[in-house]
This record gives structure tokens, sequence and C-alpha cells, in this order.
């Protein structure tokens, strides 16, 4: 939705990535996760660098930016690609909290490490 001064929000912003990742992601779609290996991005090591793509068609999409959004997550692009910066260093998290967001349920999509 936009704001009074036509700009859209937060909300609205979520609400596109979620309408767009139903495009990609049907029930038992597998999200790769591909973990940036390198520097933490925090000093307790808990903060990893994640990237999420799906297969469609033999091409691979990258989704990261529409899963940040979708949860509400910063991400960062750079040389390298595309990255999403979790708290944990587990992926499977939030393919699980994007599957609930999508499906209602945490266990709809599937998942798998790069």
């Amino acid at each position: 939705m936009m704001n009074s001064t036509g700009v859209f929000t937060q909300d609205s912003s979520k609400m596109v990535a979620l309408a767009q990742l139903r495009d990609y992601l049907n029930k038992d779609t597998t999200v790769y996760t591909i973990y940036y290996s390198g520097k933490a991005v925090s000093d307790s090591e808990f903060s990893r660098k994640w990237g999420f793509v799906v297969v469609q068609g033999g091409v691979i999409v990258t989704i990261t930016p529409l899963v940040a959004l979708a949860l509400g997550r910063p991400h960062t692009t750079d040389a390298t690609g595309n990255k999403f910066i979790v708290g944990p260093n587990l992926g499977s998290d939030y393919v699980m909290a994007l599957s609930a967001l999508l499906f209602g349920d945490g266990y709809m999509l599937r998942h798998q490490n790069l």
C-alpha cells in the first residue's frame, strides 16, 4: 500500500514480495540456501550471510531480496551476489518461516543447503 505521499510502505513491500514468491514457490518446492563463507558479519560469529535460490525450468533463480522483504530482514548485494544476513547459522529456520507465511505451515517447502 502507498502512504498519503505516494510512497510504498514496508507492509506493501512485504505484500508485493509475498505475491512474487508465490509465483516461484509451490508446496514441496525446494529452496536452496547458499552459505557465503568468509568473515562472519558479527564478532560473535553467530550471524552469517545466506543466499536463497530456486530452480525454475532448469534455471537458477535468486529469490534472496524477496525472502528478505517477506521476512523483514536486511539484505545486501556485492560483487559475489545477493546476500541475506541472518542471526542464527541455520538457513532452514528462514525457509520454515517463509513456508509458514506463504502456506500457513512451516513444513510445506523443502530445504537444501548448497
